[in-house]
């Protein structure tokens, strides 16, 4: 039915907007919803069945999208059976990617993903494995537009809320959004210096009082 509705309003090229649910338990389309998602083509869809509770049937309806760009949600039309918005798209400037600032910018989130990325295995936390398991190595940082390396950082980061990872999709402006980035790294840096601290106490004390044992007995 809703991609039925979809195809209804945009014949030449299906869309969707993705957005997420807020922990508030409102049942209020206005508070339950953020306002700021991603304007999705739809490139495939499938229906299937499969059985729940007991004998009962339940269709499936499995989608393949492909972001596009942001959108922000202006008045809600109709919320069931499914969500219906007037919104308005936040296209990416592509001249913002030469702007000198940007380019600084962007050059210091790539040689701070490098740097955790570049942590031995056995010294990695969260962030690290996870930016390690999303780039690979720091070539791939390297290639990687301004725009998407921001979204894919913001996206990637083990430590952050839901909250805080919809402030990076929020920010339209690539500058602000690199800068929101790039503090988000520095906490996820400094979570790591103070585990390895940590760390390194307990091992010590660890090693300390077994070494205090030896010479008791």
């Amino acid at each position: 039915e809703l991609v039925e509705f979809c195809e209804k309003e945009d014949n030449a090229q299906p869309h969707i907007g993705v957005v997420t649910f807020k922990t508030t338990g409102s049942t209020r389309a206005d508070e339950e919803l953020y306002r700021v998602g991603t304007y999705c083509r739809i490139a495939a869809h499938a229906q299937s069945t499969t059985t729940l509770d007991g004998n009962r049937e339940h269709n499936v309806v499995t989608l393949s999208v492909e972001g596009q760009c942001r959108f922000e949600i202006e008045k809600f039309k109709q919320k069931s059976p499914f969500y219906v918005a007037d919104i308005r798209l936040h296209e990416e400037r592509e001249d913002d990617a030469h702007d000198p600032a940007v380019a600084k910018l962007t050059q210091t989130v790539r040689e701070q993903v490098s740097l955790l990325i570049g942590q031995p295995a056995s010294q990695s936390d969260g962030s690290a494995k996870s930016l390690r398991g999303r780039f690979g190595s720091a070539k791939s940082v390297k290639g990687m537009p301004p725009s998407l390396l921001a979204d894919v950082v913001g996206l990637t980061i083990a430590e952050l809320s839901l909250s805080e990872r919809q402030q990076v999709l929020s920010k339209f402006g690539l500058k602000p959004r690199l800068e929101l980035v790039l503090d988000l790294l520095g906490k996820a840096a400094e979570v790591h210096r103070l585990s390895k601290e940590i760390d390194s106490k307990m091992r010590k004390r660890s090693e300390d009082e077994l070494r205090e044992t030896v010479l008791v007995r």
